[in-house]
């Protein structure tokens, strides 16, 4: 939607609790409000085209809880999943990573130490994110949460 904008995100970040994010799609959202959420498990932020690596990296300083990340349809390069392979060394945690097939194959033609804490695939790979386990699992705890809610 053209209509949500970083004057509206930059209210998401004071979700203390907030686990799913799923932004897919707004592009009027820029990397000004899009860092601290640190209880995010599952983001994604399919075709939000002003999302940067510097945004990507920004976010993954200041979170401890991420496990899934959505970024095709981004502006993010090879630089983004080179910070998130720093990110999973030096926490010890892991992280999937879905991107652009390109991109993708950009990062396994990498000669550099990879480790098996990040997971990076392409929607080229036939994987039906609403069957991944991480994403179906989160939905699913979301759901049940807003239901106690009602």
């Amino acid at each position: 939607s053209d209509k949500i904008t970083d004057a509206s995100f930059k209210y998401v970040q004071q979700l203390p609790e907030l686990q799913v994010l799923i932004i897919k799609g707004l592009v009027q959202v820029t990397e000004k409000y899009f860092a601290y959420m640190p209880s995010v498990k599952c983001l994604n932020v399919n075709g939000c085209t002003m999302i940067t690596d510097q945004a990507v990296e920004r976010f993954l300083e200041t979170t401890c809880s991420i496990q899934w990340l959505e970024l095709t349809d981004t502006r993010v390069t090879i630089q983004c999943l080179i910070a998130a392979l720093a990110w999973t060394k030096c926490t010890g945690k892991e992280l999937e990573l879905t991107v652009n097939g390109e991109l993708e194959y950009q990062y396994k033609s990498l000669e550099i130490e990879k480790n098996e804490k990040l997971f990076v695939s392409s929607l080229e790979d036939d994987v039906n994110l609403c069957e991944d386990e991480i994403y179906e699992g989160y939905c699913e705890e979301t759901i049940t949460m807003l239901e106690e809610d009602d």
